[in-house]
């Protein structure tokens, strides 16, 4: 974004087919983004956006869709949809604004979070 320096990556790491090991050495899924602040010197990562915990992903039950990741800022806020769910987050400071997932209640069929 060229006013407010950030840039939005979607991210997503699927442990069923690649193996990734995280800073503490646990390997973890991961489907989100990673937001950085860009400045012409450099490029610094500034946080990482979850769309659901490891552990939801492995064991949650899921809809057989997967949507496309999307980011849109207005104002600052980025609103985000990913995999099984959408939300936003106030990039100034970093913290959930909302969430919402498409999969909440479901229980009639479980898929693969990855589709």
């Amino acid at each position: 974004l060229p006013l407010s320096k950030f840039l939005i990556l979607p991210i997503s790491i699927n442990t069923s087919w690649q193996r990734r090991v995280v800073e503490d050495g646990k390997v973890e899924d991961f489907d989100g983004f990673k937001v950085f602040s860009v400045t012409d010197e450099k490029i610094e990562n500034r946080f990482s956006i979850s769309m659901t915990s490891s552990s939801s992903i492995k064991r949650g039950c899921w809809y057989d869709a997967y949507l496309s990741p999307r980011s849109m800022v207005f104002d600052g806020d980025l609103t985000a949809v990913k995999g099984h769910g959408y939300l936003s987050y106030d990039l100034e400071t970093e913290k959930m604004r909302w969430s919402q997932s498409l999969d909440e209640n479901n229980a009639a069929k479980c898929y693969s979070y990855w589709g």
